[in-house]
């Protein structure tokens, strides 16, 4: 039997902005932003990058935190994801 690799991926909540990493394939995630705890759909949500690698998702997202990217401007995100490759 084949074993199942989870990906991970980039999300941004829609109601605070905050970047963060789901499960694919999780139904539902609540916010963990204290101010907002919006219930988020990742179906309705702009995926901005993916890994199968728990320790590179979490990575993507301090980067893209540390840099204060606009999850807007697509080439922002694309160094990041240069970046986190490189390391």
């Amino acid at each position: 039997m084949q074993r199942i690799i989870p990906h991970y991926l980039i999300i941004v909540c829609p109601k605070c902005g905050l970047v963060q990493y789901i499960k694919e394939g999780q139904k539902s995630r609540k916010c963990p932003n204290l101010k907002c705890k919006k219930l988020i759909d990742p179906q309705r949500v702009i995926i901005y990058a993916h890994s199968s690698d728990i320790h590179k998702a979490v990575q993507i997202v301090q980067q893209i935190k540390e840099h204060n990217v606009d999850m807007h401007e697509i080439t922002d995100i694309k160094s990041i994801l240069e970046e986190v490759d490189n390391d």
